[in-house]
């Protein structure tokens, strides 16, 4: 076994450890209006790690984690069985809107795709950011 090999097993294992016990999975048990982002994730994924590393320490804290909470659901688990289309590639990100599917953003190809992806699904929900909040009582942009 070369050095390469065991620092990789070492990575490997350390983040397993790390998503387990620091982040906490919910339920996909929700109301039945709730809006909800379900993150479709597999370990070793290195999309999801970058997704994590952009987004996913702050995602609870912003406008778009408040209004639609993320789930974390690890590939092949009973809970995506309803789907209507099946989920292939992590990461997928699936808004429900209580039982129904309002939306998907398949991939993470970047920061700014995915934000601009997330609010044109989110919007027809009620979702309406700081900006729009601004503009709708004053009637000027900010």
């Amino acid at each position: 076994m070369n050095v390469r090999t065991t620092l990789n097993r070492r990575y490997f294992l350390t983040s397993l450890i790390l998503m387990t016990v620091l982040r906490p999975v919910r339920t996909l048990s929700a109301p039945p209006n709730a809006v909800q982002v379900i993150m479709l994730e597999e370990i070793g994924c290195r999309f999801c790690a970058k997704w994590d590393a952009d987004i996913g320490r702050i995602y609870d804290s912003t406008p778009e984690g408040r209004f639609a909470p993320l789930v974390r659901v690890k590939r092949g688990a009973p809970e995506l069985a309803n789907l209507t289309k099946a989920a292939t590639y992590t990461p997928t990100f699936i808004v429900m809107s209580g039982a129904r599917e309002a939306g998907r953003i398949t991939g993470y190809p970047g920061e700014s795709y995915f934000w601009e992806e997330l609010q044109e699904i989110l919007t027809p929900l009620g979702f309406t950011t700081p900006a729009d909040e601004d503009l709708s009582s004053t009637g000027t942009k900010p």
